[in-house]
Order: structure tokens, then C-alpha cells, then sequence
């Protein structure tokens, strides 16, 4: 569940519904404009009662009324309500709302019940701008279904079985999440999909499964075969059945959690070509949660993030204390104990090191999340005298890949940018086979952003 984590104070001028006045009243879109207005308004009962059953359980009026109060001192009053759409997600719709200092997207997501199961302020939605490496003319893109789950191949116009094109299948991080790998206002995914396929490599990207039916997450005793590797293996199958792609030169390219997982995929399907691991944990999450909350500690010292942090500091003890001897099914910090017992045994360095394919390490040197400090060490000494194994430091990139200045920050995440070119360019290279050097980055050009046009 995605529960709105900024709401605006209460005390404000009511506007109007935006919609127009003969709305269905079973739509998705008139649903989600009575959520809104109930949200705004502080009418926390018609708003709970608008949620599936699931959702309206975690939801409580205390958790509504402290992301008010935390809001209102970022973003002020709302000055306009836009008309409600539907996203471009599946059963999803989006809402601009204009405060005073932002102009954000309410985003409300379904259950398959109908009754919305998320609701969160998010970075408007695309305005349909990609970034200068992409090259529409030269794609094709289709709609797919991955396992059940709708995604796209981006093919490149030139594959034909005559000259079949190298593959790869996009492994996303941690959390629910979109085929786009839309996280603050980068498209991740979207982006690495665009400049890959425009050098001739066909890309498949697909919603992730605790996304489409986030349902099915919230008890018993899964871990990420069941989150995640299970419709990578899918994918796999899916992509050498494709028409025009070269079933010996098959990779999988994993993002975050992705990439630390993307050994294990390697080693269960036994077929892939290579893995590149971009900004790969190579030390277990609870510790990566732990570096990132005392980072963000220095970063951020409001009353809210102290308060955040000691909530989530309190999770992991839990989850430590009840590691040793607590049930499968004990829920903390979202996830099950089976999910945390099961990463807490795998270790990602040593069994890519016995990956017998090629293997691309990418580390943004400005990454908070995964450090190139901590993290990065670790893949080089393991993969040290690996003959196939590739590893770049990236200057100014971040956890997403996008560059930048000084140190990184939650709040960066936020302003629309794209991908930077130089991190396509080499996971590119390297999937084509170019020769690559294996040593200190070259200085790379300035940030790849957009200044004032919004994603």
C-alpha cells in the first residue's frame, strides 16, 4: 500500500471538485475525486470508507493528520485542483493539485475490488519529453504481457532473424513500482529502455508484481522468488521466443535490489550471457537501512524525519530480535521473516564470482543508498581477477543514475531529470561487446537534467 506521506493542513480554503458534473459515480475517476476532497478536507471517515478492506486497516486518523501537519510546512495551501485522469498505469489515476511552493500529481491506485488500495503525492506525470539519447524512429515498442503482468518490448527496427539483436530484461528495485521505474521524478526504467534499444538492443520492461496486486503481498510467507525472480525467469523465456533476438546474447540488467539479485537469477536460469548490476547491495539490507537512516540524519534534522527514523530504527531491532526464532509470517518493516532470512543467506558477490558470463558492475559515486565507500570495495575485491567482470565508478551519478553536485539527498530525487547519457552509453557498449576499460571513470560531462521542462 502507498499511503499519501504529504497532505496539506486542513485549515485551508475548500475548493470545488475540478470534474465535471455528470461523472459516473462508480468510476474509477469520480472515486478517486471523493478521496481527494475527503483528503483535503480532513474528512478522514468518507475518505477510509472509499479504501479495500485491506488498506482501510492501516490507515489510521492519526497517521492522516501528522502527514498534514508535516505538509503544510513544505508546500503551503492548495491554491487549484485539475481535473481528475486516469494514469498510465493499470487502475490508476492522477490529479494535479497546485500548493503555493509545488505542483504535484495525487496518485490513487486500485484494488481489484474497486476499492483504492494507495493513494501518495508524486512528481507530475511525463509530459511525453525523453531524454536526447532516445531515438523513437529507430524502435519499435509493444505491449507484452510478462507472467500476467503488462509490460513492453522495445525492439529495435533493424532486428530481423536474419540479424537477430542482443536482449535484456529490466530488474526493478525494492517496493512496488511501475515498468517505467518511476521513482521521484526519474523514469528509470523508461530511460535505460530508450537509450538501449536506440544502439540495437531490444529491452523488456513490465509493472512489478507487488504493484499490479499488492493484494497478495501483505501476509504469508513469500520472499523475492515470489516478488521478483519468478517473472524475471518468465521474461527469459518470453524474450528467446521473440522474432529477432539473439538468444546467446541474453542479459538480465537489475537495478538496486535488482542487481543484487540478478547473480542469483543468473544462476537459476543458466543460460543468461551476463548480468550488469547497477548500484548493487553487496552488504544485507537491513544494514544498507541502518547507513541510509544515519546519512539522512545529518541531511534532514526535522522533527518529522527524527520521528521517521526512529520508527523505522525500532523496525529493524524488531526484525533483529526476531530473526533468530520468530515465525516466517511475522510482518516487519513490510515484508515477511521468510523474505529477510532468505536475503540474510544468499550472498550476491560470491555467486556472481562463480557466474561463468560476463558481468558489468556500475556504482554512481554520489549513491547514498548503496555505498560506493562500503559496497562498491566489496564487488571489487570479490570480483577481483574475474576475467570476465567489468566494474566502473561513475563520478556525480546518484542512486538512480542521475548526475549531479554535492552530496545526494531524499529531496534531489524529486526534480525531474533523466538517466545520464555516460551510464547508458557504457551499459550499452558493454552489451554490444565494445571493449571497455575496467579502470578509474573518465570526468563525465555536466548533468544530465532538464531545467524548468518537467517529466
Amino acid at each position: 500500500m502507498a499511503v499519501l506521506a504529504a497532505v496539506p493542513a486542513v485549515a485551508q480554503p475548500h475548493l470545488r471538485s475540478a470534474n465535471a458534473p455528470d461523472l459516473p459515480s462508480d468510476s474509477l475517476l469520480a472515486r478517486a475525486d471523493r478521496l481527494g476532497r475527503a483528503l483535503l478536507d480532513g474528512r478522514d471517515a468518507t475518505l477510509v470508507a472509499l479504501l479495500d478492506s485491506a488498506t482501510a486497516q492501516q490507515v489510521t486518523p492519526a497517521m492522516l493528520a501528522q502527514a498534514r501537519a508535516g505538509i503544510a510546512q513544505r508546500l503551503g495551501p492548495l491554491r487549484q485542483r485539475y481535473p481528475v485522469r486516469l494514469g498510465v498505469g493499470i487502475a490508476e489515476t492522477r490529479q494535479q493539485l497546485r500548493f503555493e511552493h509545488a505542483l504535484l500529481d495525487l496518485r490513487v491506485t486500485f484494488a481489484s475490488t474497486g476499492g483504492i488500495d494507495g493513494f501518495t503525492l508524486v512528481p507530475p506525470a511525463a509530459d511525453g519529453s525523453l531524454p536526447a539519447y532516445a531515438d523513437t524512429l529507430a524502435v519499435r515498442t509493444a505491449s507484452i504481457r510478462v507472467a500476467g503482468l503488462p509490460g513492453m518490448l522495445s525492439m529495435p527496427k533493424t532486428a530481423s532473424a536474419a540479424h537477430p539483436v542482443p536482449a535484456v530484461v529490466l530488474v526493478h528495485g525494492s517496493g512496488p513500482s511501475d515498468a517505467d521505474e518511476l521513482i521521484g521524478g526519474t523514469r528509470v526504467f523508461r530511460d535505460l529502455a530508450a537509450g538501449l534499444s536506440a544502439q540495437g538492443i531490444a529491452v523488456v520492461r513490465y509493472i512489478k508484481r507487488t504493484a499490479l496486486d499488492p493484494s497478495s503481498f501483505r501476509s504469508g510467507a513469500f520472499t523475492v522468488k515470489q516478488e521478483v525472480t519468478d517473472d524475471v525467469l518468465a521474461a527469459l523465456r518470453l524474450l528467446r521466443q521473440t522474432p529477432g533476438v539473439d538468444t546467446t546474447r541474453i542479459y538480465v540488467v537489475g537495478h538496486s535490489l535488482g542487481a543484487m539479485l540478478a547473480p542469483r537469477i543468473a544462476q537459476q536460469d543458466g543460460r543468461l550471457a551476463g548480468i550488469a548490476l547497477l548500484a548493487p547491495p553487496a552488504r544485507n539490507l537491513q544494514t544498507l537501512i541502518r547507513d541510509q537512516l544515519a546519512y539522512t540524519a545529518r541531511t534532514d534534522t526535522s522533527t518529522d524525519a527524527r520521528q521517521l527514523r526512529q520508527i523505522m530504527l525500532g523496525q529493524l531491532d524488531a526484525l533483529d530480535a526476531a530473526m533468530p526464532s520468530g515465525p516466517d509470517t511475522q510482518m516487519i518493516l513490510g515484508s515477511p521473516l521468510a523474505y529477510w532470512r532468505d536475503l540474510n543467506t544468499y550472498d550476491p558477490v560470491a555467486t556472481a564470482r562463480s557466474f561463468s558470463g560476463r558481468v558489468l558492475v556500475l556504482q554512481g559515486e554520489r549513491d547514498y543508498q548503496v555505498s560506493a565507500t562500503r559496497d562498491f570495495p566489496l564487488w571489487q575485491r570479490g570480483l577481483s581477477g574475474k576475467a570476465n567482470a567489468t566494474l566502473r565508478l561513475l563520478p556525480r551519478l546518484n542512486h538512480l543514475m542521475v548526475a549531479g553536485t554535492g552530496p545526494s539527498t531524499p529531496d534531489e530525487y524529486a526534480t525531474p531529470a533523466f538517466v545520464d547519457a555516460e551510464a547508458v552509453s557504457v551499459l550499452a557498449a558493454w552489451i554490444n561487446g565494445a571493449s571497455m576499460r575496467p579502470s578509474t571513470p573518465r570526468r563525465p560531462a555536466r548533468p544530465n537534467r532538464r531545467g524548468s521542462r518537467r517529466q
